[in-house]
């Protein structure tokens, strides 16, 4: 063992304590403040703090005067090429200039301000409200005024940035040369891959004349007054409004971006300036789209009618550039002004989001500033982000009490953290509990509370206990982790997918409470997840906790009750058949009679103006079939449900839109395209006497023709997979049924099901309603399923989804804000649709 000299030990504490305070003191001369944190960013207000930047290529800033570089006659790209670095920090400008960028190195590749920006998988990287004036900037392959090269994901964002060039500014370079980026890329390789990680330029614009470097390589590609290079990327609401000039041998010039293929996307930009050269895939707004499956969208998007035109982007005349009307579906309320010859974006953009970190100096009170690191209370405007976690606790154990209704954007709860909450709390952003999971009663205790979520992202929540719980969910935010509820879960607004997690209802009041308005339901539904009820039942229990089973028995007994929402169709999206529930007692009695009470909102099913026929179906004990239940429907104001008598013994049950029990239980039926046939499948449990079907097909839906058979099951309680191909399909839309016939010759008739086999879907993909409420459906032919993305008017991307040929496909946008969105199919063309939600 070694022994350490206590004159020596305070030599090295000494030692380590100049060191640390070095290191400071360097940090506070390198900037004119901060450390470079997201709540205490580096601030930029000399050239010599904005050549610092190098140095933290991961950290936070934030620039407080105008900056000349006229000192630097040869600026270095921050993230340079060569230096094996990006920069994955965050820079905010607030609209101070930075003048005077020069940069000469017809050399170099990933030549900017900035070289090398984005990070991989879902890291956040943002350049923001950064103006540069008189640039004058000289590259090699990837050059840009902001970025020379952007290698990113959704998450790496240039937005409210611009560049001015003045009367001799310029960019010149090699190959993918843009006035504000020069190559705009994904870190995804495959561009299929890609699809939901385009790093994003939003809400900007250049004025500087871009042009191809004397002495080019071979490689003379991609030049645009925006971006050189949009391959994989997102444009949205930027333009360009200076020339584009490339020489002989070159390709892909367009007034904007020289290309945006390998599905790049241009949302409701333009371009203004110039172009000039001799390839032909040179445009006013885009130089080249792609090809087939590697096409790039481009989406109300225009340029001068006077420069070239070769499809990409709508042609408009100086006078319709004038005019507001041009743009159809732009938003002149909040992103763009119509400027004297062309719509121009809005100033003030919105400010960075206000951070407040809770300390508890002095007690819980929300409402006391010295409670907040800041020193002031959360701003109220619901753009705050509130951080609680121990290691910035002062107080002794001093948590916040929230004791009024408050709106916030983003709340963190640190490890072992927690917040009590009196009035409501509504997060506009996420909820995210960093650390690991604690005790459940020790984070997060809404006393008669009400948690809003109004984002878009999945609320990560570990294992939590509620006394009483109220959630607005209107846009559907899914939820991950498990809950449990001494009192009352209700959901006013909006629908709660389990998305695999559980809630326990604990208490002898505890109660789920769900909504129907409309013809909507505001309830728990999923295809995986449940609710669980442990009940002592006696008598009559009309609406166990509220789960939506009643139970009326002759005996006294301790019941366990598991609610799942997993549809026997295997689709938990039409829900035409609804929940069930498990029934398990923790003894079963003898001489059991009693009553099952299935409730249900009509909202549940497929069709939300159409109320089947509905059976009760009782799962086999130990088999996997269903078999059928006579049952009393009773329909009263604002309450539905089936009734099953003289139950002897508990199990699984269910619901089905079967008018009355058939011969057969039904399960599925199913049919889709396969190459040049149609695949048929159905499923079927508990059969009775069937001796077999006939598979009817029909061009119109009404008169339908035999095409074959299949010999039935006889009698069985098991499931029973039955498999049928059409080799011969109708080209187009068909329809299909299955007639089934018993031994004595009685028969009945399946539900009909359609299935395109057109290969085309061009012609073949509908949306509609169209305009709509925010729910409507996607119907699209081919043989195969086409994935597809639905933008916003910001150029975000709000919904993705796959697409089944010959299948309706609904999609639920109604918690989002009315407007024009863009729905964008990827398939073996690229193919994108307007929808309007009012």
């Amino acid at each position: 063992m070694f022994h350490q000299n206590p004159k020596d030990m305070k030599k090295i504490y000494f030692t380590l304590l100049i060191l640390l305070s070095c290191t400071i003191s360097l940090m506070a001369t390198e900037f004119a403040g901060g450390t470079g944190t997201k709540l205490n960013p580096f601030q930029v207000a000399l050239p010599a703090h904005l050549n610092n930047v190098r140095n933290y290529t991961d950290a936070w800033f934030l620039q407080t005067q105008n900056i000349d570089l006229s000192g630097y006659g040869n600026w270095v790209p921050i993230a340079a090429n060569g230096t094996d670095k990006r920069f994955t920090g965050h820079y905010d400008g607030q609209g101070f200039t930075i003048s005077n960028l020069t940069i000469y190195r017809p050399d170099v590749a990933n030549v900017g301000l900035f070289g090398h920006v984005g990070m991989d998988d879902n890291g956040h990287t943002t350049l923001r409200n950064i103006k540069l004036v008189n640039v004058k900037v000289t590259g090699g392959r990837g050059t840009g005024a902001l970025a020379g090269r952007v290698t990113g994901n959704q998450n790496t964002r240039i937005e409210y940035c611009s560049v001015d060039g003045g009367a001799e500014g310029f960019v010149k370079g090699n190959a993918a040369v843009g006035g504000l980026v020069g190559s705009n890329n994904s870190y995804r390789l495959n561009n299929a891959n890609a699809e939901s990680f385009r790093p994003v330029i939003f809400a900007c614009w250049t004025n500087v004349d871009v042009s191809m470097a004397p002495n080019s390589d071979p490689n003379k590609i991609k030049y645009g007054g925006l971006t050189g290079c949009n391959q994989k990327g997102l444009i949205s609401n930027s333009y360009a409004l200076g020339s584009v000039t490339a020489g002989e041998g070159a390709e892909r010039i367009g007034g904007l971006a020289g290309c945006v293929e390998f599905r790049g996307i241009i949302i409701n930009s333009f371009a203004m300036g110039t172009v000039s050269g001799t390839d032909t895939r040179i445009g006013g707004l885009l130089g080249f789209g792609g090809q087939n499956q590697h096409s790039g969208t481009v989406i109300s998007s225009y340029f001068l009618s006077v420069q070239p035109n070769n499809g990409e982007g709508v042609a408009l005349s100086e006078v319709h550039m004038k005019i507001q009307s041009s743009f159809e579906d732009w938003d002149f309320a909040n992103i763009w002004i119509m400027g004297t010859d062309n719509p121009t974006l809005r100033e003030n953009p919105p400010v960075s989001t206000n951070i407040w970190t809770w300390t508890g100096h002095t007690d819980n009170d929300w409402n006391e500033a010295a409670n907040w690191h800041e020193s002031t209370i959360p701003s109220t405007d619901g753009n705050a982000v509130i951080v609680i976690k121990p290691e910035n606790l002062i107080g002794a154990n001093a948590w916040p009490t929230l004791g009024a209704d408050f709106s916030i954007q983003d709340l963190t709860l640190g490890s072992g953290a927690k917040i009590t909450l009196v009035g409501s709390l509504s997060i506009s952003g996420k909820l995210e509990f960093d650390g690991d999971t604690q005790q459940p009663s020790e984070i997060l205790t809404p006393d008669n509370g009400r948690l809003i979520l109004a984002g878009q992202k999945t609320q990560q929540i570990p294992s939590l206990i509620f006394e009483n719980l109220t959630i607005e969910n209107p846009n559907n935010v899914n939820l991950a982790g498990d809950i449990t509820v001494k009192g009352n879960l209700t959901l006013e607004l909006g629908f709660l997918d389990l998305n695999g997690f559980t809630i326990t209802l604990l208490g002898a009041d505890a109660m789920l409470i769900e909504k129907e308005e409309y013809n909507s339901s505001s309830r728990v539904f999923g295809a995986s997840g449940k609710i669980i009820r442990v009940q002592n039942i006696s008598g009559e229990h009309l609406n166990i906790a509220g789960i939506g089973l009643g139970i009326n028995t002759n005996k006294d007994m301790e019941v366990t009750i598991e609610r799942g929402h997993s549809e026997l169709a295997g689709s938990d999206e039409a829900k035409s058949i609804m929940r069930w529930f498990t029934i398990t007692p923790t003894e079963l009695p003898s001489e059991l009679n009693a009553t099952v009470t299935f409730h249900y909102f009509l909202g549940e099913l497929q069709e939300a103006d159409v109320n089947p026929a509905l059976s009760l179906f009782k799962r086999v004990k130990d088999g996997d079939g269903w078999l059928p239940w006579e049952i009393v429907y009773s329909e009263n104001i604002g309450e539905k449900k089936l009734v099953a008598k003289n139950v002897t013994s508990f199990s699984q049950w269910t619901a089905s839109d079967a008018s009355t029990p058939m011969p057969i239980v039904l399960l599925s039926f199913d049919g889709k395209a396969v190459e040049d046939a149609v695949a048929l499948s159905w499923v079927t449990a508990a059969e009775l006497n069937n001796d077999f079907f006939t598979i009817e097909r029909s061009r119109d839906g009404v008169q339908f023709n035999s095409i074959g058979t299949k010999t039935g099951a006889g009698t069985t309680s098991q499931i029973n997979h039955y498999k049928y191909m059409d080799h011969e399909p109708l080209d187009g839309l068909a329809y299909y049924r299955l007639k089934q016939t018993d031994f004595n010759g009685d028969f009945e008739y399946s539900k009909t099901i359609s299935v395109y086999t057109r290969t085309d879907i061009t012609e073949d993909i509908r949306l509609f309603p169209n305009p709509n409420n925010g729910h409507f459906r996607i119907l699209t032919g081919g043989h195969k399923n086409i994935n597809f993305q639905i933008y916003d008017m910001l150029g975000k991307m709000v919904y993705s989804k796959s697409a089944e040929p010959g299948q309706v496909t609904f999609v639920d946008l109604s918690g989002l804000q009315k407007g024009i969105y863009t729905v964008v199919f990827y398939g073996d063309e690229v193919i994108a649709r307007k929808i309007q939600v009012y």
